[in-house]
């Protein structure tokens, strides 16, 4: 029994330094990548990166704002946020509709093609203003300078792409019955890969 356990002494010995070693060569790998220039720091900033970036299932907008109150920076870049956030997405919309109509054979009234658009900017709009909260950060800066004291808010918003599909399609009247939302959805789709 003795040299049972001597014997797996050893072979456990052996797994944790290979172990090891593979962690080292992996720690030292994984940071070369990251390696940053002489005479920089990295720097996270709140509410950003690829999490808060637009993907196949949501859109997503950031945002911040600086003021001498924290309510007031909020404030600001929930302005900041949602105003970019509806100026490009109502883009994308009006590109997808436009889009939809090129890419569909059937001859669609003008007035319909501008009333369904116009619908599509409503309920963009509408959708970004019903955006969900997903990051709320707010700062103090402390560096020297004319902003030392102020608050800094950082925001993040996202809704699905489901969501302003099926938000669409409910508002639709019963002259635009016609839309074909499978092949809008497909336009859709198309486009918003295009911003990922």
């Amino acid at each position: 029994m003795f040299k049972f356990v001597k014997f797996e002494k050893k072979k456990m010995t052996r797994i944790l330094t290979i172990l090891s070693l593979l962690l080292f060569i992996t720690s030292i790998s994984c940071n070369s990548l990251r390696k940053v220039p002489k005479g920089e720091i990295a720097i996270t900033i709140p509410c950003s990166g690829n999490k808060y970036l637009p993907d196949n299932d949501f859109y997503r907008s950031s945002g911040d704002g600086t003021a001498a109150s924290v309510s007031n920076a909020e404030s600001i870049a929930m302005a900041n946020a949602l105003q970019n956030f509806t100026i490009e997405f109502e883009s994308v919309v009006s590109t997808v509709i436009e889009n939809y109509f090129k890419a569909t054979q059937v001859d669609f009234d003008i007035n319909n093609q501008n009333r369904f658009e116009q619908l599509g900017r409503i309920v963009a709009s509408n959708t970004v203003k019903n955006a969900k909260r997903i990051c709320a950060q707010a700062t103090r800066i402390t560096q020297v300078g004319p902003q030392q004291g102020l608050y800094k808010y950082y925001l993040s918003y996202e809704f699905s792409h489901d969501g302003f599909i099926e938000s669409l399609k409910a508002s639709v009247s019963e002259e635009d019955q016609e839309i074909d939302f499978e092949r809008f959805k497909e336009v859709y789709t198309k486009e918003i890969e295009k911003k990922i």
